[in-house]
């Protein structure tokens, strides 16, 4: 854990491989949230995205941190340039049509930057192959996120360029992320990269009280200690066949992190593996998420591990699975509304992302990059005591955004 206890940082980057762009152009900050926006927040954006995701990515991991707003933030930037079947399944993927995303993603920017108790800072970069030519309504479409243009000669000196990138994204992300695009991934083929950093701080409401080690069952049977940690508070409280959930209080009550143990032997993540389920639920989805945060308040005491979970993905399969198939084929991919010199593709989508809990609060990152390339009366208390594998959403309640969501299934791992 990091010394400063309650902070939460998410970046993301997307490269796009196949065509080329200019050399040199501003890389000056534009805040997000400047452009167009709706006259109300909209609920649960990005949510159908972030349920399918963790089920997605889930499936075999032991432990699992990601980020949909960073990841649907840098997807609505490049739908934009997408036409035709490749447009359709990012839109459906996304919840909102390309023409809608600027000013979805920022009114729920603004109404994230402006919540009680939660210091947020964020920034979008495009790096882009300057031997192109880029079409004027896509880079309208950019501006519109707020993503200044960076021209660089991505095809020849892509190590230079990887090497810009994961410095911006490390400086952005506090140092957790040193190294998101790895030697090899940008090709002579990439062409763009568009990338989105956030940052923000929390603190929980009410701190936890470090306890003794506590016994954890993990995701494959075995038994672990674990530092162990206890609190409570008046909170939300749901129990059904598959889950048991809560959610713990961040100061400014805006901000809450959801956490949810599994109670369906087919629910994950699970307490063991079920070899014969091809695809498993998981536990994370918008209609848990949305049921906690619905449910009546109770008093509530929790018990939970210290934890820090961090995943590599690689996010091609998992939005194959939403859908979005068009964009990864270069035969069928349609992002002419990008640039006439070269047909695009998506050539990577890969996220890293990392999430530490302790007594005070939490602290994550995350980055991705595609190339395209509570009184006196006698009161009922309910307890909960995640010590086997169990989900979380690091949720802004008012306007229902996932921000972090994953599983642990080995606090130790």
């Amino acid at each position: 854990m990091l010394n400063r206890r309650d902070l939460l940082l998410g970046s993301l980057l997307l490269a796009l491989a196949g065509c080329s762009l200019p050399g040199s152009g501003s890389d000056a900050a534009v805040r997000p949230g400047s452009g167009p926006t709706l006259a109300t927040a909209p609920d649960a954006t990005f949510g159908v995205l972030a349920g399918a995701l963790v089920r997605a990515c889930g499936q075999e991991a032991t432990n699992l941190v990601l980020s949909p707003w960073s990841i649907g933030t840098v997807l609505a930037m490049v739908t934009g340039g997408a036409g035709g079947a490749t447009r359709a399944q990012l839109e459906k993927a996304l919840g909102a049509s390309a023409d809608e995303l600027p000013a979805l993603v920022n009114t729920v920017w603004n109404a994230l930057d402006a919540a009680a108790g939660l210091e947020l800072s964020g920034a979008n970069q495009v790096w882009a192959e300057e031997s192109l030519t880029w079409k004027d309504a896509y880079l309208a479409h950019l501006d519109a996120f707020g993503a200044p243009l960076r021209r660089e000669p991505i095809g020849v000196e892509g190590e230079r360029v990887r090497t810009e990138i994961n410095d911006w994204v490390s400086e952005r992300t506090a140092g957790l992320i040193p190294e998101l695009v790895e030697p090899g991934l940008i090709t002579p083929d990439t062409r763009m990269v568009l990338v989105n950093a956030l940052h923000a701080k929390g603190a929980w409401a009410e701190p936890f009280t470090p306890w003794q080690t506590h016994p954890f069952t993990t995701a494959a049977r075995g038994r672990v200690d674990v530092d162990w940690l206890v609190g409570g508070g008046h909170w939300p409280w749901v129990e059904t066949d598959q889950f048991t959930g809560t959610a713990i209080a961040v100061e400014g009550d805006e901000v809450a992190l959801v956490v949810l143990r599994p109670n369906a032997p087919t629910v994950l993540p699970l307490a063991g593996p079920l070899p014969e389920a091809a695809t498993l639920d998981h536990v994370v989805t918008e209609a848990a998420v949305g049921a906690v945060l619905d449910a009546p308040a109770g008093t509530v005491s929790l018990g939970m591990p210290v934890w820090r979970v961090a995943s590599d993905l690689s996010l091609a399969d998992a939005l194959a699975a939403l859908g979005v198939t068009d964009a990864f084929d270069p035969y069928r991919a349609d992002f002419a509304g990008m640039t006439d010199d070269e047909a695009l593709h998506i050539g990577f989508v890969v996220h890293s992302a990392v999430m530490d809990v302790d007594a005070d609060g939490f602290e994550a990152a995350a980055a991705t990059a595609a190339g395209m390339e509570a009184g006196s009366a006698p009161m009922e208390v309910h307890e909960l005591d995640l010590d086997r594998p169990f989900g979380f959403a690091l949720v802004h309640v008012p306007t229902r955004t996932v921000l972090f969501a994953g599983h642990v299934g080995d606090p130790t791992a």
